[in-house]
């Protein structure tokens, strides 16, 4: 707590005032929204004015996405709007490629700019070779891949130019990412550190039952988060453990025509609120993630924080915040035996669930938005 409130006094001495605009165009609830706006609160403690800027034509969405949202949001109706709005403020931050192209106006004017790096995003466009472990395995295979959808995709080549763009700072949370856009493109972006919203993910007396309860987030329409090979996962679970265990799945509406061609037995949350996700992991044991690849992991990030025994890729950023077998078991999530026996054993094994549960709470806590929210500001301001 002592380390959150230094972070905010100096930030108070060094960074009040400045006024930061930050280009989040989103209309639904994804980490990289949740990471933002926490690390923009911390900001606004530390006494700057930062300020969200969305489209109208998302106006709506957006404020049900994030109904607690403190920051301020500028709406405009199209990208040309942008360029003048941005001269009122100090610096801006885009947040995704396709936002980084609406900065090129400003590029040689005295506005601070900067790509805040989420993911490597042009892996977004080829589904295809991410789909197996190899492509994950050598550097030297993603480059020689890449080359090719680089020719031949144009939201691919969109992604990985906005890594080029003139007078850009670039950062990133994780050092997979960083050392991936490095390895792509020869670009080195500054490290922030992860980071959650350690004031809502609050580890809580969790109720006793004889059930061990199983959390997932399924997403099917990002095929990145294998949502299918989960889906195949909890079901071999469910057959082989009936009531042993009760397993809850969220992220996608309850109505969604996905859903039916599953006939085993679940709780279908639906699309669920930042509080709703917090109460929930507060009453789960076990949070899984067999998505290909995360950038970071947010969502198993926040159970840890709420005492969970988590399962989650070993490709990516994780390692960042966890350790196999000390605060986490990762898997190689393109196999489904080697996630299946990851799963079965904190079922059967309560001793290394509890462990891991109890090392994953502990370790997190160090994990708070002012860290990051403090290194942006002095990448940027300094």
């Amino acid at each position: 707590m002592k380390a959150r409130f230094d972070l905010i006094l100096q930030g108070q001495q060094h960074y009040n005032n400045h006024k930061l605009l930050i280009l989040l165009t989103i209309n639904e609830r994804v980490g990289g929204g949740l990471l933002i706006i926490s690390e923009a609160a911390a900001m606004q403690k530390m006494g700057v004015d930062v300020q969200f800027l969305n489209f109208y034509s998302q106006q709506a969405d957006f404020e049900r996405a994030y109904p607690d949202n403190p920051i301020p949001v500028i709406y405009v109706s199209q990208p040309s709007d942008i360029p003048e709005i941005c001269q009122k403020f100090d610096a801006v931050i885009a947040t995704a490629y396709f936002t980084v192209e609406w900065l090129k106006l400003l590029e040689n004017q005295k506005i601070k700019l900067a790509y805040y790096i989420q993911d490597f995003e042009p892996y977004f466009f080829i589904d295809k070779p991410a789909q197996y472990g190899l492509f994950w395995k050598s550097a030297w295979i993603r480059r020689r891949i890449s080359g090719y959808f680089f020719r031949k995709n144009k939201d691919f080549r969109e992604a990985w130019l906005s890594y080029f763009a003139k007078n850009l700072i670039l950062f990133t949370k994780t050092t997979w990412n960083q050392r991936e856009v490095f390895y792509q493109t020869g670009k080195l972006p500054h490290l922030v550190g992860i980071s959650y919203d350690c004031d809502r993910f609050l580890l809580k007396e969790k109720n006793q039952s004889n059930q061990i309860n199983i959390t997932a987030m399924i997403r099917p329409n990002t095929p990145r988060r294998n949502a299918t090979f989960t889906m195949n996962i909890l079901e071999k679970i469910a057959q082989k453990y009936g009531e042993k265990v009760k397993l809850f799945l969220f992220g996608i509406e309850k109505e969604h025509p996905y859903w039916k061609q599953f006939n085993f037995s679940f709780q279908n949350l639906g699309t669920l609120t930042a509080d709703e996700v917090a109460n929930l992991l507060n009453n789960s044991d076990i949070f899984v993630d067999f998505s290909r690849h995360q950038a970071m992991g947010l969502t198993a990030l926040e159970a840890m924080a709420c005492k969970n025994a988590v399962i989650i890729p070993k490709i990516g950023g994780a390692h960042d915040f966890a350790t196999h077998l000390e605060t986490a078991l990762m898997v190689d999530t393109s196999n489904q035996n080697a996630c299946l026996k990851a799963l079965e054993m904190l079922i059967n094994d309560q001793k290394t669930r509890e462990i891991l549960a109890v090392n994953a709470q502990i370790h997190v806590s160090q994990f708070f938005p002012e860290n990051p929210a403090f290194k942006i500001l002095k990448l940027l301001f300094n």
